[in-house]
């Protein structure tokens, strides 16, 4: 569950973070995360970025021995879970895969997260998805909320509640296939696609491809029993990230895609960019 790191230097880390892992807790377990192991490891200082605060009370884990939870009080006394999110400026999901950018001083933390606040930080995505679409090419504009019956999911059109914030994914399809690592002589189809949100909300690639019915594959939040058999992990890796350096200059960070990505693109006979 160790992330690959990709690249250092004094003020980031870039790292390839595999499926499964957290990137930061909520309170509500003990898993290990990306956090804990930037602090174990000494990769970046707990005090950098800003930690999650959250009264000790009901649902409230109150003993975990975790490097990024500390235990202690506010200015009123009340008892606090502060836990520690170092020099992170953005989040995968949990069973999201790929390249993310870590800080490793204040100053750093401050000029990414203003980065991506002023969207200048460009990220692409590789998923599988079932079905095939009418265009290869592509843009879904739809905004989001959240659900009115999941407080875990978020939603485009029909049963949101709150505020809608507007959302636009663009998409591109490399290649279609069909089969799935579950049972490969099965006929439903899968695409493919290479996905560049525009705006980062929360599980805005998720909710935009389900809404346009073609969930991702292994997607245990949105998708239905069929798309959830057939992988056995979400389908879901983000590949690249790109953004204009202190130079002015563009850099580019690009995550391997994991082996199930190039089974299927194997299988498409396309190559994956």
């Amino acid at each position: 569950m160790n992330p690959q790191i990709m690249y250092e230097d004094n003020d980031i880390l870039v790292i390839n973070k595999p499926s499964g892992l957290l990137v930061h807790g909520d309170g509500h377990n003990c898993e290990e995360t990306l956090a804990d192991f930037l602090i174990t490891t000494a990769k970046v200082s707990r005090e950098i970025g800003e930690p999650l605060i959250i009264p000790l009370g009901k649902g409230v884990v109150a003993d975990c021995a975790l490097p990024s939870h500390e235990y202690t009080t506010n200015e009123h006394s009340t008892p606090i879970l502060k836990i520690h999110r170092p020099g992170i400026v953005h989040r995968l999901d949990k069973d999201t895969s790929g390249v993310m950018i870590i800080a490793k001083d204040m100053a750093t933390y401050l000029a990414l997260k203003k980065r991506f606040q002023d969207r200048e930080m460009k990220k692409e995505y590789l998923a599988v998805v079932r079905g095939s679409f009418k265009e290869n090419i592509g843009s879904i504009s739809v905004p989001i909320g959240r659900s009115k019956n999941d407080f875990r999911k978020w939603l485009s059109g029909r049963g949101t509640r709150g505020e809608l914030r507007d959302a636009v994914t663009d998409y591109r399809v490399l290649g279609k296939t069909r089969g799935s690592a579950a049972d490969p002589q099965d006929q439903t189809e899968w695409s493919l696609i290479l996905i560049k949100p525009r705006t980062g909300r929360t599980h805005q690639i998720r909710v935009h491809m389900k809404f346009t019915n073609h969930p991702i594959g292994g997607d245990k939040l949105y998708g239905d029993d069929k798309t959830i058999a057939a992988y056995p992990r979400l389908m879901l890796h983000a590949i690249r990230l790109s953004y204009p350096g202190k130079d002015g200059k563009i850099r580019v960070f690009e995550a391997d895609a994991p082996a199930d990505f190039k089974d299927v693109a194997r299988l498409a006979q396309v190559s994956i960019t």
